[in-house]
């Protein structure tokens, strides 16, 4: 799935939710499916956007590897076996990191909102949305926070948002023709969605 696909996909779901916080839901999407690769073995099909933890209401889960910091050995992280949600449809993935982000991390909501994404990675942290594998707590923060900026940066032209021009230090993204002919394509549609929300949510 492209990163314009991905937002149409999301404008659908969470018509009456601000630009920012469905950008924030793409993010985080892309950052826990390993950039789009989606979930292997156990995990594939789940729907699972976030990578989140635990049982779904619909009862259905899948088993798969985590990790933490170790401090014994900080050098060699714990990894552990837990259970991850598993959902019927990307719709519904969708809608339950969306509750989970609006209910229990209203900081990275609201940086996502007021145009703060350097603070989003700080905000997740101590809201304990992720760990990281260091026993740093500054050095899980600065990875994230890089990793937000570079996917932030491929996923702002579809927002409107500025986004550095294509080079050596773009993101992928942006040095990936099919996909800028993808959000080509796409950005119509987006828009046409996106103000068909606005509307509703005037309403």
């Amino acid at each position: 799935m492209t990163h314009a696909e991905a937002a149409v996909l999301i404008a659908a779901a969470l018509p009456e939710v601000s630009d920012g916080g469905r950008m924030l839901v793409q993010l985080i999407g892309w950052l826990e499916t390993n950039y789009g690769a989606g979930w292997k073995a156990a995990g594939k099909g789940s729907h699972n956007w976030g990578a989140i933890t635990g049982t779904h209401n619909n009862g259905e889960y899948f088993i798969a590897s985590d990790s933490r910091p170790n401090p014994a050995d900080p050098s060699h992280p714990i990894k552990y076996q837990t259970k991850f949600r598993r959902y019927p449809s990307d719709v519904e993935g969708i809608e339950d990191l969306w509750g989970l982000l609006n209910s229990r991390y209203r900081g990275a909501v609201d940086a996502a909102d007021e145009g703060r994404w350097e603070d989003v990675s700080q905000e997740l942290y101590d809201g304990g949305y992720y760990t990281g594998t260091s026993t740093n707590p500054a050095t899980n923060v600065e990875r994230h926070r890089g990793r937000v900026m570079n996917i932030h940066a491929a996923l702002a032209p579809l927002y409107g948002m500025a986004s550095p021009p294509p080079g050596e230090d773009a993101p992928p993204f942006a040095r990936r023709p099919q996909l800028r002919f993808a959000a080509a394509i796409a950005l119509p549609m987006l828009s046409l969605i996106m103000v068909l929300a606005r509307a509703r949510r005037r309403g």
